[in-house]
């Protein structure tokens, strides 16, 4: 029952974006680059400078760890910039241990 209702939020959503309702989708934490081997597509992660090193690291890896400290000091309705909730409302009704 949640997955049909979950794949039915997927499909509404696709509808909306096919008809411009919604913006296409972008990937969030990749972009596409050309592999200068084989001139194939690739994907390659998106990667900002470590605030401690100054070394370029993957950014989802850097905004995953911000999230988990701000959910381990309480704050738990902190959200993941740039990210859109893929279970539409079905997220609040799942069930928590």
């Amino acid at each position: 029952m949640l997955k049909g209702q979950l794949e039915e939020v997927q499909r509404a959503t696709r509808r909306k974006r096919e008809a411009g309702e919604l913006p296409a989708h972008k990937a969030r934490w990749f972009r596409e680059v050309t592999d200068p081997d084989t001139n194939e597509p690739m994907w390659e992660a998106l990667r900002v400078p470590n605030a401690a090193t100054g070394e370029a690291e993957p950014e989802y890896w850097t905004t995953r760890a911000q999230v988990g400290k701000e959910h381990k000091a309480g704050n738990t309705k902190v959200e993941w910039p740039g990210t859109s909730h893929i279970f539409g409302g079905l997220e609040s009704s799942r069930a928590r241990p």
